[in-house]
């Protein structure tokens, strides 16, 4: 047998028009009104009950793509660190070749490190990754960094 939910009576005005319409929908859903109106309160509440839960899961979904973001960013962070300090230890290496192969008591190798530093700049602020577009773009940047005419050979 069944069990039968226990209910209570509550009278509802409602303007005419809506009222005959409700009785418009029961007639077409062979049903009474009474049913039809619980039908219409069961689905407003659990709307409600679907809104409540959507703002939580909103929440909770806000709160978890913070954290991810966080996490992804400190690894960026820490990518750039690593980048940073091989691309300085590089710089450092560099600098100490050059002193120890050029025989030149002259040699000047924090000028070329400063002109190596100013066509890293105008490269990183060129559109594309080609670092030169052509062999008389590279002798000419050459040319400027070291002071000489070394890169004119083939």
């Amino acid at each position: 047998m069944e069990k039968v939910e226990k209910t209570e009576r509550a009278t509802v005005r409602i303007p005419t028009e809506k009222y005959q319409e409700l009785k418009k929908y029961a007639v077409s859903n062979h049903t009474t009104i009474s049913t039809a109106i619980r039908r219409f309160v069961d689905k407003g509440l659990a709307i409600h009950a679907y809104e409540d839960n959507i703002d939580m899961i909103a929440s909770i979904m806000r709160q978890e793509m913070r954290n991810e973001n966080k996490a992804m960013v400190n690894r960026i962070a820490g990518l750039l660190y690593k980048m940073g300090k091989t691309s300085s230890s590089t710089a450092y290496l560099n600098a100490a070749l050059l002193a120890n192969v050029n025989p030149d008591p002259f040699f000047n190798v924090e000028m070329v490190l400063k002109k190596a530093d100013r066509l890293g700049a105008e490269f990183m602020a060129k559109e594309g990754t080609v670092l030169y577009d052509s062999k008389d773009e590279f002798r000419m940047k050459l040319r400027q960094l070291t002071g000489s005419d070394e890169g004119d050979n083939d």
